[in-house]
């Protein structure tokens, strides 16, 4: 029993932590930093729906006879980014805490962080179970490095597009909305195919990509940050 407690403690902390990190650098950066309980509800509606998606993808697999094909993978991809969507709106996007452009983006990346602080703690369990310590130091690095930049990445486009038409009409909103979903679960999904037939070298590769694309998320931080709302 208490090694049982141990190991899903371990698990857990070693997937909450690094998203906590990211969480915080974000964070710091809004001029007008959310309120925290909000905050929390977000990163916690996350982590709940890594149970809903794990559901959602099973059903998925089977419309692919149990194999794990391009098209698997594009369901799963839209499974997620979906239901993060659905989870930021939930929790914070409808309220009246979404006051400025950037909100959508803090939320967005708050709610990925949850999501990818559990998927990575379950992740880390059997490693841990199994007492392969050095093969959960190296996976948990390489999800840090890796899923949960892709899970940031993904969120956050789609809550810079938000963001960028906070002050525009509904339907451009709307249009908003889709292209960011359409192009958070491309993103995703490309991301996914290509770890999978990768060798060491194109694992390499990729992660380099995504580190590149986090400096672009950073820069539309910012820059989505600067929009004001136009003179009447």
């Amino acid at each position: 029993m208490t090694t049982s407690l141990l190991t899903l403690s371990y698990a857990f902390f070693g997937g909450l932590l690094p998203a906590l990190l990211w969480l915080w650098f974000f964070n710091h950066e809004d001029p007008h930093p959310e309120p925290r309980g909000r905050l929390v509800k977000t990163f916690i509606a996350g982590m709940i729906t890594v149970f809903i998606a794990m559901a959602l993808e099973e059903v998925a697999r089977t419309l692919t006879a149990g194999e794990i094909t391009s098209t698997t993978l594009l369901l799963w991809a839209l499974i997620e980014e979906g239901l993060k969507l659905a989870a930021a709106w939930l929790v914070a996007l409808r309220t009246h805490v979404m006051d400025e452009p950037v909100d959508a983006l803090v939320y967005m990346l708050t709610v990925a962080l949850g999501f990818a602080a559990l998927e990575n703690s379950l992740f880390l369990l059997a490693p841990i179970s199994e007492a392969a310590y050095f093969n959960t130091a190296l996976s948990g690095g390489l999800r840090f490095v890796g899923a949960t930049l892709v899970h940031v990445v993904s969120s956050g486009v789609l809550g810079a597009l938000i963001g960028a038409s906070f002050y525009r009409s509904k339907r451009i909103k709307h249009e908003a909305v889709l292209a960011g979903l359409l192009l958070a679960t491309g993103l995703h999904w490309g991301f996914n195919l290509f770890i999978i037939e990768a060798d060491q070298t194109a694992i390499l590769r990729i992660f380099a990509v995504v580190w590149i694309a986090v400096i672009g998320l950073m820069l539309a931080f910012e820059r989505v940050k600067r929009i004001k709302k136009p003179a009447p």
